[in-house]
């Protein structure tokens, strides 16, 4: 039900019930080639099944992630763009979300996402329809990765 309140009156709303999130599925990111930590990379969760429920974190200094989530289906992700290697290379995740299963109070480990570095590179010109080059202009295009069936890197670039 809609609650109105009008100006200088104060109104109850009920009892709000939060439950506590005591289960974790934990893991690391790397660069598959040389098996480097990859540090700030943002992980997050959501809740499948109806019912809303998100976790996020970033991993630390050796590339671990730890979401703090209650019991249930979720499914994680991570966002690659604009992390790079010691070296700094670009690098790219070709894989796709992964689903977990958590109990109360469990903890789920080796959720880990293994990385790629991305050795090759796409250049750009905008143009209108006459060949002038547009150059006070911004737009994007997105490059999505795929080796056969299923996994899928995406990457974003921007002018």
């Amino acid at each position: 039900d809609k609650v109105v309140v009008k100006s200088g009156e104060t109104k109850s709303i009920g009892t709000f019930k939060f439950a506590e999130k005591n289960s974790h599925i934990q893991g690391t990111i790397n660069n598959t080639s040389t098996s480097e930590a990859l540090p700030n990379v943002s992980v997050w969760g959501y809740k499948e099944g109806g019912s809303y429920d998100y976790a996020s974190d970033t991993t630390d200094s050796s590339g671990a992630f730890d979401l703090v989530v209650g019991p249930g289906d979720w499914t994680i992700s991570i966002n690659s763009y604009g992390i790079t290697t010691s070296a700094g290379k670009n690098v790219i995740y070709t894989g796709g979300a992964k689903s977990v299963k958590v109990a109360e109070a469990e903890t789920v480990t080796g959720q880990n996402f293994n990385l790629s570095v991305a050795d090759s590179k796409i250049t750009f010109t905008a143009q209108d329809e006459n060949g002038t080059a547009l150059d006070d202009q911004y737009g994007s295009i997105s490059v999505q990765e795929s080796e056969g069936e299923g996994d899928q890197g995406y990457y974003g670039l921007y002018c």
